[in-house]
């Protein structure tokens, strides 16, 4: 059975562009109306880390400040949490260690009430610190969140952003202060095929107490021209690991090069030994393999040529 197609008339034409015409309306005015009812939120705080020292028994204070640079107010809620760190990439975790002590519980905000902030608006916020008396010297870590805090909107969602204060927490004391700078267990290849080269160290804190580690990475050519060097300052907490890497970008087509790495750990500057590193973009290979065969068919062709000019020789001869 054939079945035959009939092309829509003019009045089916009009039918189906009025009504496309309709939905895409509806599509813009829905859009538009969403937006209008989910407005965007904006919070930030200062400062994001902050040192504290206190003795057992004792007590600090300090302060931040929190912005929104939006155009909604909103309370914004403020919380303390335990903070420690997983793995040598220092994910964040915000939940207590078993066996270890709940530095969070230290920390007393200066307000029983989540702060409104109008649009364009800045609030300060005072904390206090009270170290239990009998506490062990050494690093004790909490953070200090804020949260945007709105009321749900007619579609029901309330978004929410949060942003926060790190507390590094030093218990004065007699604290031991002790670390090692190793190499990466994925270090960076002696050879490397690419246009991107990543580089890191690792550093470890064996003591009590966190330190502030400052890395340098450089790469230099034979002749001793620089052609890459970065500068990294980070936290390492207490009997942990952390990796501090970086990624040299647009590689130099070909070459051999020195890479040389040094961090101040607890103080004092350790170095891992320089090593080399061979750069050779697939480019380059191809380009190369190309000259090769090019030479391989010259002297294949050259030779071949020889061969025929000396069998004519010798058929000449004869």
């Amino acid at each position: 059975m054939i079945t035959q197609y009939r092309s829509p008339t003019v009045l089916q034409l009009i039918r189906i562009t009025t009504a496309f015409l309709i939905g895409a309306i509806l599509v813009i005015l829905f859009a538009a109306q969403t937006h209008a009812e989910t407005p965007g939120l904006s919070i930030t705080m200062s400062p994001s880390s902050t040192e504290l020292h206190a003795k057992p028994g004792e007590s600090a204070t300090g302060t931040f400040t929190i912005v929104n640079q939006g155009t909604s107010s909103y309370p914004a809620l403020l919380t303390v949490a335990p903070y420690h760190v997983e793995g040598v990439a220092y994910d964040p975790q915000f939940t207590l260690l078993p066996g270890t002590t709940d530095a969070a519980s230290w920390v007393k905000l200066n307000t029983t009430e989540s702060p409104t902030l109008g649009s364009n608006s800045t609030t300060t916020v005072t904390y206090t610190l009270n170290v239990p008396a009998g506490t062990a010297p050494g690093g004790y870590y909490a953070v200090i969140f804020a949260e945007t805090n709105p009321t749900p909107n007619d579609s029901g969602i309330t978004p929410h952003n949060r942003v926060g204060n790190i507390l590094y927490i030093t218990v004065d004391g007699t604290i031991e202060q002790k670390g090692t700078l190793k190499t990466p267990s994925s270090d960076t290849p002696g050879i490397i095929f690419g246009t991107n080269a990543d580089l890191g160290v690792l550093v470890s804190n064996n003591g009590g107490l966190h330190f502030v580690t400052t890395a340098n990475i450089k790469v230099k050519s034979l002749f001793g021209r620089t052609l890459f060097a970065g500068e990294f300052e980070r936290y390492i907490l207490p009997q942990t690991e952390r990796l501090i890497t970086t990624s040299w970008n647009n590689l130099p087509p070909i070459g051999i090069y020195t890479l040389s790495r040094d961090a101040t750990i607890a103080g004092k500057v350790q170095s891992l030994p320089d090593r080399y590193i061979v750069i050779v973009q697939p480019w380059v290979l191809a380009f190369i393999a190309v000259i090769i065969i090019l030479l391989g068919a010259l002297a294949i062709s050259s030779r071949r040529k020889k061969v025929s000019k000396e069998k004519e020789t010798s058929d000449a001869s004869v």
